[in-house]
């Protein structure tokens, strides 16, 4: 059914807009140094359009070959790696000011 199709896909998107999708880009303008920042944002949007690419890519050719269960387990199982990487890298920067946590990385 296309209608739902679509708005599964609207969903999806406005469910994104207001939760992942800008948590990159604040935590990026949080953790790098005022003197590094518009320069590593560069480097991280540009690395990020990257991989979205290639899973754009690959996408249709391991659903055709490797079923969708098999897919979507792999993609499952590279956001739980990805989860608990977070979970042990990035730190909390939750009520800082951006010298608090300038300075808390410089002491790390």
């Amino acid at each position: 059914n296309a209608t739902l199709v679509l708005i599964g896909i609207l969903g999806f998107i406005a469910c994104f807009a207001f939760s992942l999708g800008p948590v990159m880009w604040v935590l990026l303008s949080e953790i790098y140094p005022i003197k590094y920042r518009g320069l590593a944002i560069g480097i991280i949007a540009f690395i990020n359009s990257l991989i979205s690419s290639l899973v754009q890519l690959i996408f249709p050719w391991e659903l055709s070959n490797f079923g969708n269960a098999l897919t979507f387990f792999i993609f499952g199982f590279i956001a739980l790696i990805g989860f608990f990487v977070m979970l042990k890298i990035v730190p909390e920067t939750k009520g800082k000011s951006l010298e608090e946590i300038e300075r808390e990385f410089v002491n790390n």
